[in-house]
């Protein structure tokens, strides 16, 4: 694929806003920032966090950036185990109807 190729839907992304969609999740979800990102300021991701309230949660992991997930992957599994596992259906009987989203 060649730069020309890449910049039309990097453009669609960068333009992309999800505050218009985060007020309709009705599902458990999780905003996990890196304290040093540069992307995305930590004041924007947790007001992006807030617009889903009461429902999300925010934490901010520390001495990384952006890709938080990729430089630091024991923090962001430690993250995952404490406070998205516990939220997890354990049956797809427990899980939420789709009509119920």
């Amino acid at each position: 694929m060649t730069a020309g190729r890449l910049q039309v839907p990097t453009r669609k992304l960068a333009a992309f806003d999800a505050r218009g969609v985060a007020p309709g999740l009705r599902i458990p979800f999780f905003v996990f920032q890196g304290a040093a990102d540069l992307v995305t300021p930590t004041e924007c991701a947790r007001a992006f966090a807030t617009t889903v309230q009461p429902i999300a949660e925010f934490a901010t992991i520390p001495e990384t950036g952006h890709l938080a997930a990729f430089t630091r992957p024991d923090e962001f599994l430690r993250l995952l185990v404490e406070r998205v596992l516990p939220v997890v259906p354990t049956s797809p009987d427990a899980a939420p109807a789709v009509k119920d989203l």
